[in-house]
């Protein structure tokens, strides 16, 4: 793989394998949804599940209702979801995100028991990241891709 295009795919692909297999209708939170260019690609390759796009920024989750996906806005360290569970929580923009010891907690905290957090990330700060997943799941695998991260946690 070489390049950004890539990673989308790559990210669209690992969701995929971490929907669960038998569930009628799993259920996916973007976080840190941004555009929604990862958004349109993940409701177009999973047209099956329930996905929830989140965002800070008002103008992006304006950006991402408007390709009619459901889309809010949502502080990633705090979320208040109405005690809603997903089966996998994806974030094209790990770094993106804001200081990960805070924002985990509550991914784990919305990931249903034996749910997946995909994400991408820079490759400086790749390391870190990993170290702050490893701490929080069972295991970590780690894909480079074009001077980006992609990390997988379950």
């Amino acid at each position: 793989m070489s390049g950004p295009a890539d990673l989308l795919a790559l990210l669209v692909e690992e969701v995929g394998r971490a929907l669960p297999p038998g569930r009628a209708l799993p259920d996916v939170l973007e976080v840190g949804c941004g555009d929604g260019t990862l958004t349109a690609r993940l409701r177009d390759a999973h047209p099956g599940a329930a996905l929830l796009a989140t965002d800070a920024s008002v103008r992006a989750v304006g950006l991402v209702a408007a390709r009619g996906v459901p889309a809010r806005v949502l502080d990633a360290t705090a979320m208040d979801l109405s005690g809603a569970a997903y089966d996998v929580v994806v974030a094209g923009r790990l770094d993106a995100l804001g200081d990960l010891d805070a924002v985990l907690p509550e991914v784990r905290r919305v990931l249903r028991g034996g749910g997946s957090l995909v994400g991408a990330t820079g490759a400086g700060d790749a390391e870190a990241h990993r170290a702050a997943l490893e701490g929080r799941f069972r295991r970590v695998s780690r894909t480079d891709v074009a001077g980006r991260v992609l990390l997988v946690a379950r």
